[in-house]
């Protein structure tokens, strides 16, 4: 469960363009190729990043991992 909170979130973008989330998290970001030009929209209040990601891959058939280690990732890939 991901702590960070925006107090308000409205968004209109492509996937490819989530760094901002990834850095929530200190992560870097990895889309999909096939995924970078999905457009989403997002208006959110007082959610999670883990509420905006699940709400933003819900829209693109995608799915999100976030991987640790010394520099941890924020994978996003095609829904199986």
């Amino acid at each position: 469960v991901f702590h960070r909170r925006a107090a308000h979130l409205h968004c209109h973008a492509a996937l490819g363009e989530f760094g901002q989330l990834a850095k929530l998290l200190d992560a870097k970001i990895l889309v999909d190729s096939s995924l970078a030009g999905k457009k989403v929209s997002i208006d959110m209040k007082r959610a999670s990043v883990e509420e905006v990601l699940n709400a933003a891959c819900g829209q693109a058939n995608a799915r999100w991992q976030l991987k640790g280690g010394d520099e941890p990732l924020l994978a996003v890939d095609p829904a199986p």
